[in-house]
């Protein structure tokens, strides 16, 4: 298999169509379907799961190639980048929760200093960002340190309390924090598990023999923060994800007691970074050490 045959494979799965791949690779479709045969007949096996809807590499394929696609193109920049000139693209992914404090001001400041670099942005689960880096469908991500990070490198970026959140009525205030104790008599409103801040909560209240009382399970944060400012219950989150509302008077918060989340930039251990990479990276960990030093990230310490 050569360089060539793995652009070919990315190509199909990009496009999920021997078509629309044919098209972005300049081949006849014919072609493109050949060089497919040929090379499953080589292997033996079938690379691309066929269905209705277009065609996608089988899971075994996808993990050992993409991870080397991300590594070569990281490479090929390496040997055509012009002077000091960063081009090519960088993907980056982010829990909803940092999306609103940091996401906007660093990308907008990235895509300012760096215009010829197109950014691919993914919004998914602290877990679910990480396991894209070691597959190499992601360049960076940040996730938290309760997310495992075996072959990634984290790079520590800040510290906050966890708050739980409550209704406007339930008049939280910071300067009287909740323990776990007083947490567990509370109606919660939490994201399934194996979600790590579920698994912390569902832990640390195992450890005193107590079980939280979960009301409501739901895999969005507006939508979390939408039910507990319909007086439905409270959440436990990190407090960059609630700053607006906070800030607004739409919520009331304070801390959980003994409890802070460190977020932090990962990338894969083993793998090359781009020249974009490399650029993105050193503009999250300024953006960060600049939104605490100005108040931006009002609850963050490093």
């Amino acid at each position: 298999m050569d360089l060539n045959d793995i652009d070919l494979f990315l190509a199909v799965t990009e496009h999920l169509s021997l078509r629309r791949a044919a098209e972005a690779t300049r081949l006849s479709q014919p072609t493109l379907s050949r060089r497919i045969q040929a090379l499953e007949e080589t292997y033996g096996t079938a690379l691309f799961v066929r269905h209705g809807r277009g065609m996608h590499l089988t899971p075994a394929v996808r993990a050992r190639l993409m991870p080397l696609a991300r590594h070569l193109d990281a490479v090929r920049e390496e040997v055509t980048a012009a002077a000091n000139t960063t081009g090519g693209e960088v993907s980056l992914g982010f829990p909803p929760s940092i999306r609103i404090l940091l996401t906007h001001r660093l990308i907008d400041r990235f895509c300012r200093a760096h215009p010829n670099v197109t950014v691919r942005l993914t919004e998914e689960t602290s877990g679910e960002v990480r396991d894209l880096v070691a597959l190499g469908q992601l360049d960076l991500a940040i996730t938290n340190e309760f997310e495992p990070v075996a072959g990634l490198a984290p790079q520590p970026l800040a510290r906050e309390p966890l708050l739980v959140v409550g209704p406007r009525e339930a008049g939280l205030e910071m300067t009287r924090p909740i323990s776990l104790q007083e947490l567990a008599d509370l109606p919660l409103i939490l994201t399934r598990a194996p979600n790590s801040l579920r698994r912390l909560i569902d832990s640390g209240l195992g450890r005193l023999g107590l079980k939280p009382w979960v009301r409501l399970e739901a895999n969005a944060l507006p939508l979390m923060t939408d039910l507990v400012e319909l007086g439905l219950g409270y959440t436990v989150l990190p407090s960059c994800g609630v700053l607006p509302a906070l800030k607004e008077g739409r919520l009331s918060a304070t801390k959980l007691q003994d409890f802070t989340i460190r977020w932090v930039v990962v990338r894969a251990r083993e793998r090359l970074l781009s020249n974009a990479a490399r650029a993105l990276l050193d503009t999250i960990v300024q953006d960060v050490r600049e939104a605490i030093a100005d108040g931006t990230w009002v609850h963050g310490f490093s």
